[in-house]
């Protein structure tokens, strides 16, 4: 917008032969523009922001819904006093990922806090940048229940665990990609189970998932004291 009314007034200084009400007019006209962006821009942030959120509240919904939920009486009441806990969603952990699909590994049995070991491919790669930081994850195919066939599991840790976020790391689930780009969304991180109580059975996540950063979305680690 500068670059444009500094022309303006250089096409002024040449004699032109614009009158002042002109001029007025499209610079008036140039702001308003501006305004309209930074306006439209603003609207979409908040409709996302408020999405997160009713999505969150839904959330909480089920889990105190007896019909649906997973979880027993006791976990159903500590979640009534103390609900989830969550960092405000925030537009910069929303990133894009090159994703490279690698189905070539064998089907293993991936290790969690218990003796259960589920089945799981590595399906690709996901390469992106956040906050600078040059980071790579594995996305997994749960290969159990072909329900779930249709999405990618990538457990992650992060340099908030044991501080902010759960010390086993977090989950994120994305649709299976049928590009090479692939959206992030780490304001939809989410807890493992075992999180709320060690009753569960959770996969843990890959040393190669563990990223050199600070992840500050998403759910916060639960705690029930404060």
């Amino acid at each position: 917008m500068e670059k444009n009314i500094l022309k303006t007034i250089s096409f002024i200084k040449k004699g032109a032969g614009l009158t002042i009400s002109f001029v007025v007019i499209l610079l008036f006209t140039i702001s308003c523009n501006s305004v309209n962006q930074k306006s439209k821009s603003v609207s979409k942030s908040n409709a996302y922001i408020q999405s997160i959120l009713d999505d969150r509240a839904k959330l909480e919904k089920e889990t105190a819904d007896t019909n649906i939920t997973r979880f027993n009486a006791e976990e159903i009441a500590r979640f009534k006093i103390k609900p989830r806990q969550y960092f405000y969603p925030d537009t910069l952990y929303i990133v894009k990922a090159v994703f490279t699909l690698d189905t070539s590994t064998p089907v293993f049995r991936m290790p969690t806090n218990t003796d259960r070991k589920p089945k799981f491919r590595i399906y690709g790669y996901l390469d992106f940048s956040l906050h600078d930081t040059a980071c790579l994850l594995t996305a997994y195919q749960y290969m159990e229940d072909l329900s779930d066939s249709g999405f990618l599991f990538i457990p992650f840790g992060d340099k908030t665990n044991d501080y902010t976020t759960y010390g086993g790391g977090r989950y994120l689930d994305i649709p299976i990609p049928t590009t090479d780009t692939v959206i992030l969304d780490f304001n939809k991180a989410y807890n493992p189970y075992c999180s709320y109580s060690d009753r569960w059975s959770c996969t843990l996540v890959p040393p190669v998932n563990m990223l050199d950063v600070s992840v500050l979305a998403g759910e916060k680690i639960y705690r029930t004291g404060h």
